[in-house]
């Protein structure tokens, strides 16, 4: 039965990446954060032809992070449900790192799965911003 809870969580968010790379297959969970300094992030699923996007629109320097929070294994991502922590200005143990106001973001779903999951294709996408 483990296994198979495995699997279906990992299908449900089985691809992701950054705007300094991907897409990315592993999945870090709690105990393995990913930090970077990204523009944007997204992650999606295999089997569904969209994918969650998240872009900041003002350039800064600092920490983002994204990992899976599993709703039982004490947060691991084998767990069966869970949720993508998808955060910007983040450090370690979530301390916010964002000062002031006027922070603005994109926050959508984009029908390019196929262009996401293409790791040449992906390196096109790299540099890309946020119109203002």
């Amino acid at each position: 039965m483990k296994d198979r809870l495995w699997d279906r969580s990992i299908r449900r968010i089985s691809f992701g990446g950054t705007s300094n790379g991907g897409p990315r297959t592993d999945i870090p969970d709690n105990k393995n954060q990913f930090f970077d300094q990204f523009h944007w992030v997204y992650c999606g699923d295999r089997d569904t032809p969209r994918v969650l996007f998240i872009a900041k629109h003002e350039a800064d320097e600092l920490d983002d992070t994204v990992w899976y929070l599993g709703s039982s294994d004490g947060g691991a991502a084998t767990a069966p449900d869970g949720m993508m922590v998808l955060g910007f200005g983040r450090g370690k143990g979530t301390k916010p790192l964002f000062k002031g106001v006027g922070h603005t973001f994109v926050i959508g779903f984009l029908n390019i799965r196929d262009l996401l999951v293409d790791e040449n294709l992906h390196a096109g996408l790299k540099n890309a911003r946020c119109a203002s």
